[in-house]
């Protein structure tokens, strides 16, 4: 009965979003008419202009935030059956089917070109409702030639507004719209992307054109002024300035050399947003404001979550470098098997955070895994190999391994959707190896628990470049996990392309391995609060969002409505758009830090309470397997626990060479006929493009067949 309830509720939910969704685009493409006009002109006449702008075009987007943590919350409840209707499966083709592949756009799917293709038509729309009437008022006047280019750069400027509405909401890491649809933060940044070059290529003809009509008029020193009311065009231009360097900065041949560069201009977006409320005003400012409130709430639930130093229990650095990391976890922390964590070590850098890939199953109960390639002589990863490295040499004078750092996350998928496939085919590229290991790992544990419906075939093929990388397979022994693997109906075949030095199964080096003091664990143990908290998240978004509006509407009536300065006026457009500011911040910082802080002691008062019913043999296995170090002999065998590893040749075959992906899919699709096949790429853009591009042609080759090859990208790249 519970389930039938939770699944009428999940179909009430969609078909509200979905409502929401059509009134949302409605309104920005009805804003464009005359009569949208006289509309929102009305509202606003009945419940004030800034409350009117908010409640049409902000808050549907607060309304789809609450209606998606609502269907998350039912879903972590009740968990669909991973047999999908047919509805879903073909929702999931727009996910998983490549349509267009190249080097400038990337991989883009079916949904990808729905919101490329949506964007652009009500950006269109809008541009020629607004612009073709004020064309035609002009026709035949002689100055015409002049007076055309002012309506344009007032159109481009208004219908910025538009992506500048959505331009944060992929980037809001804890946004619960992305998680309900199943897209990571990693894979929503080029939507970002997208709509910052909209924004800033229609703020570059805004701009361009205003000044060279103050330029032609000789009102250049409009550009320093700043009216007490109206528009300020010095506001506007900071906004602009601000917005430029983080466009040039964002540009792949820069942001790729200069990173650092490129994060700390990014920091200038308060600025942006800031001084484009000085320079449109708070009434037009309702337009964007609900995405850009939701992204500042999840910084504050990021900076509040990231506050608590923890300690890595041990590192380890293998043959080819690579420095393996183990964080210890309490066994409540929920994450998939796809995420990733943002880290900081302040003894690195301490305004630095980089994310990593989980390479431990979240069925493992003790312990999360990390793997870090160190790349360049100065960068951060190579300060960390660094550092592991000294700390291996001091130990061998007891001295412990005690590196502080903070994180945030976990992020990624919000399911494991790779368990609905029957096959799986993955592909990586060096270091990319990393999310494959939690997906196995996974797997194995779902099999010891007796989990349905999992997958019964994994062919794995890793490119590297050395056949020391084979180090990392040696970490994972698939029998320890689930012992009865060889008489299951489980399959594993892992194909290694060395494509450098010869395939040959090396001797590897030992292990070069730090290590805290088992009595230490326990402090260090991950207790951060989690954005699959939902109702939690919930309440965090309505109070905030409340509190703001409650106050600011305070304001607006009691001060900004009847006070008057000495003149008879009304208070200046910038003490309104401080006292704006004042709300949020208000809003955010003292009823979010609030609701915060309830919610935590709420999780510390859960974690005591699970700890002390923990038996000493639970924490027993919790210390041994935290400070587990494999130990290196010949066959890739692991003597403490028996089990042969990822490593040993009745599981990897070694090869020399590229390999030829179209032969090695043809080989998958011959074995296991009549399946739909998962296909997941990690590492380089280069191979993820040659294998998403494998994927569409299969397809479009074979488009009347039943087999269908599922493409997923699982990379984090930006």
């Amino acid at each position: 009965m519970g389930k039938l309830v939770a699944e009428t509720m999940e179909i009430g939910l969609i078909i509200t979003a979905i409502v929401v969704i059509v009134f949302d685009v409605t309104m920005w493409c009805y804003t464009s008419t005359i009569r949208g006009y006289q509309f929102t002109t009305f509202v606003g006449a009945r419940i004030g202009d800034i409350l009117g702008m908010f409640v049409l075009y902000s808050m549907p987007v607060i309304v789809l935030t609450i209606i998606a943590t609502a269907y998350l919350a039912i879903k972590q409840q009740y968990p669909s059956d991973l047999r999908a209707s047919w509805f879903r499966r073909f929702c999931r083709l727009l996910w998983t089917r490549p349509l267009v592949v190249n080097e400038f756009l990337g991989v883009l799917n079916g949904f990808d070109l729905l919101v490329i293709l949506s964007t652009i038509f009500v950006v269109l729309w809008m541009v020629l409702n607004e612009l073709l009437p004020q064309l035609r008022s002009l026709h035949g006047n002689p100055m015409a030639g002049l007076l055309k280019w002012k309506p344009i750069g007032v159109v481009l400027g208004r219908v910025a507004v538009l992506p500048i509405s959505l331009l944060l909401i992929p980037v809001s890491r804890s946004s619960p719209i992305l998680r309900a649809i199943d897209i990571p933060f990693e894979q929503a940044v080029k939507y970002h992307i997208w709509l910052g070059h909209l924004t800033m290529a229609m703020l570059l003809g805004h701009v361009s054109i205003f000044i060279g009509i103050f330029a032609y008029k000789h009102h250049m020193v409009k550009l320093v002024t700043w009216p007490p009311t109206g528009v300020s065009y010095l506001a506007g231009l900071i906004a602009f300035v601000a917005g430029s360097l983080m466009w040039i900065t964002a540009l792949p041949l820069i942001r790729r050399r200069f990173f650092n560069a490129f994060y700390y201009t990014h920091q200038l977006y308060i600025l942006f947003f800031a001084f484009l409320v000085y320079h449109v005003g708070v009434t037009t400012a309702g337009y964007y404001i609900g995405g850009v409130f939701l992204y500042l709430l999840d910084r504050f639930f990021r900076v509040h979550q990231s506050r608590k130093k923890m300690l890595i229990s041990s590192a380890k650095i293998l043959s080819n470098d690579v420095v393996e990391l183990k964080i210890p976890k309490l066994p409540s922390m929920e994450h998939s098997a796809l995420s990733f964590i943002f880290i900081n070590i302040p003894s690195i850098s301490p305004l630095e955070w980089h994310p990593f890939s989980v390479a431990s199953s979240p069925l493992d109960e003790t312990a999360i895994t990390l793997y870090v390639k160190p790349f360049g002589i100065t960068s951060w990863t190579q300060h960390l190999h660094t550092l592991v490295t000294r700390s291996t040499k001091k130990n061998g004078s007891g001295c412990p391994f005690a590196q502080k750092f903070s994180m945030e996350g976990p992020y990624g998928h919000e399911s494991n959707f790779f368990l609905r496939y029957k096959t799986l085919l993955l592909v990586a590229g060096g270091i990319g190896i990393t999310p494959f290991l939690a997906m196995i790992s996974d797997i194995l544990h779902r099999y010891e628990a007796a989990h349905t419906y999992l997958p019964q075939h994994v062919h794995f093929t890793w490119i590297v470049p050395t056949s020391a990388d084979l180090h990392i397979l040696q970490q994972l022994a698939p029998t320890s996990i689930f012992p009865q693997l060889q008489s299951s109906n489980l399959t594993i075949v892992v194909d290694v392309y060395v494509t450098r030095d010869n395939a040959i199964r090396p001797e590897f080096e030992p292990s070069l391995s730090v290590a805290r003091n088992s009595a230490d664990v326990e402090p260090s143990l991950v207790e951060t609060m989690s954005i699959r908290h939902n109702l939690h998240m919930a309440c965090l978004i309505l109070g905030t969002v409340l509190i703001s509006i409650t106050l600011f509407a305070i304001l607006q009536h009691h001060a900004l409505k009847r006070q008057k300065n000495g003149f008879g006026e009304k208070i200046p457009s910038w003490i309104q758009a401080s006292l704006f500011f004042c709300s949020l911040a208000i809003g955010i910082g003292g009823m979010g830090g609030f609701l915060i802080t309830c919610w935590s002691k709420t999780f510390r008062y859960k974690r005591n309470s699970s700890a002390s019913v923990v038996s000493n043999e639970t924490e027993f296995q919790l210390q041994e397997n935290v400070l587990y170090q494999p130990h290196q002999f010949p066959g890739c065998d692991d003597l403490e626990l028996g089990a042969r590893t990822l490593c040993h040749q009745s599981y990897t075959t070694l090869r020399k060479g590229r390999p030829i992906l179209s032969e090695v899919l043809d080989a998958v699709l011959e074995r296991y006929t009549n399946e739909n096949v998962g296909v997941l790429a990690s590492g380089p853009e280069s191979l993820q493009r040659d294998v998403a591009n494998m994927c569409r042609n299969h397809s479009s080759n074979n488009y009347a067949t039943a087999q269908i090859l599922n493409y997923h990208s699982v990379s984090f790249r930006l």
